[in-house]
């Protein structure tokens, strides 16, 4: 049976960080969250609110870093005005604008949570979290994944499977957030491989054990913070594409012990706006980086491993379609008809990214309907096609490519 740790025996501290507010009554929190924001006015006050009055449902304790990356608003007066308020929200500023990795990777220098929990400055945590934190948190996993729930633009409405106010102590029988009924479950061994198969999959016919959607990101879990120290899992700094992923799958590369709560703690706040969705006229060099990250990834951690190799060739194929979808496909491309066709057709030279490799029709009919006409187009170089797909339905890249 799992020992469970209580929160409330904390140990004073005088110890003090660069951009800490410190207090004689300092303790060592139990969580630590990390907010990295970048002209974060319009949700940040909601974002920190949703933590906060949680945490007074069911308190423990905590700290919460939050980096403004330079923003050239006034997201920077908002994090200190925050932080006036509260002795526990610790504002951090960075001196030129470093990126969301440099960020999170700066908060987690200076953490001292036993759990680390990031949250993007648009989402916001159910009423219930903390509740939830304190009957699946124990001292062996490493990273507790939990469910969550999208919603647009508005605050959610506290969702009538979020309205618990008595959860069981142990192995609750609780909502996944797509609405499926689950339990907790523990992973070890073989099934901790097999997260990291999904962690990089999105073929049709692979199920995978904790949702796709899940998996690659850092919000909607926690992660024992000496865990990540002890094998220094940190984000690829200077990376634009895909850095949740190699985050995580190196963090699973070294995992023993993993739990899953599908509890839906996190709301996510869907948008078109995010780098997920929209043009990106850098996608080729992006992708390029990122790829040659994987490969460092799988020949530290995955030598010799075959699973691993598929699955690099997927991503290969992922990467083919985010050149499209998100570069001389997209509806926004500025481009001129002509020169968006050059850039397909650049696709196929040589390089990283080898796009006539990659587009395996034996991979191809794995995938969703909608990407697999994506990639049959692009395979038959039917630009065209594709040109005229992206006028028709622009949100389809939008909306479907992650």
């Amino acid at each position: 049976m799992t020992s469970k740790k209580a929160p409330s025996g904390v140990i004073p501290t005088g110890a003090k960080r660069s951009g800490e507010i410190s207090s004689p009554d300092t303790v060592v929190p139990l969580i630590t969250f990390i907010i990295p924001v970048y002209k974060a006015l319009p949700w940040l006050e909601r974002s920190l609110s949703s933590i906060l009055n949680a945490e007074k449902k069911a308190p423990l304790p905590i700290e919460i870093l939050i980096c403004d990356d330079a923003s050239p608003d006034d997201t920077g007066r908002l994090v200190d005005r925050l932080a006036e308020s509260d002795p526990r929200i610790i504002p951090l500023h960075n001196e030129k604008n470093g990126s969301v990795c440099y960020s999170r990777n700066r908060c987690l220098d200076l953490a001292k949570g036993k759990w680390i929990c990031f949250v993007d400055q648009d989402d916001v945590l159910d009423e219930n979290a903390f509740e939830v934190f304190a009957k699946t948190l124990d001292e062996e996993s490493q990273i507790i994944y939990y469910g969550f729930e999208d919603f647009y633009e508005e605050t959610p409405s506290v969702s009538s499977r979020a309205q618990s106010r008595d959860l069981p102590a142990a192995a609750p029988t609780i909502p996944m957030g797509d609405g499926n009924p689950g339990t907790s479950r523990v992973f070890t061994g073989e099934e901790i491989k097999k997260l990291q198969w999904d962690c990089l999959c999105r073929y049709k016919d692979s199920k995978p054990l904790i949702s796709y959607r899940l998996l690659p990101v850092p919000w909607g879990k926690l992660y024992r913070r000496d865990f990540l120290n002890e094998y220094g899992v940190r984000f690829r700094e200077g990376l634009h594409r895909e850095e949740d992923i190699g985050f995580n799958l190196t963090a699973l590369a070294h995992c023993t012990r993993v739990k899953s709560c599908p509890y839906p703690l996190y709301h996510y706040r869907r948008s078109l706006d995010t780098q997920s969705h929209t043009y990106r006229p850098e996608i080729r060099r992006e992708t390029d980086e990122t790829l040659a990250w994987y490969r460092e990834i799988i020949a530290e951690h995955y030598p010799d491993d075959p699973r691993m190799e598929e699955l690099y060739r997927f991503r290969e194929l992922w990467g083919t379609l985010y050149n499209v979808a998100l570069g001389c496909g997209h509806a926004d491309n500025p481009k001129p008809y002509r020169e968006r066709k050059q850039d397909f057709r650049a696709l196929f030279e040589s390089g990283t990214l080898d796009a006539k490799k990659a587009l395996d029709p034996k991979m191809i009919r794995r995938l969703d309907p909608l990407h697999r006409i994506l990639a049959t187009l692009t395979r038959r170089k039917m630009f065209g096609a594709i040109w005229l797909l992206g006028k028709l339905e622009p949100l389809t890249y939008k909306l479907r490519i992650r």
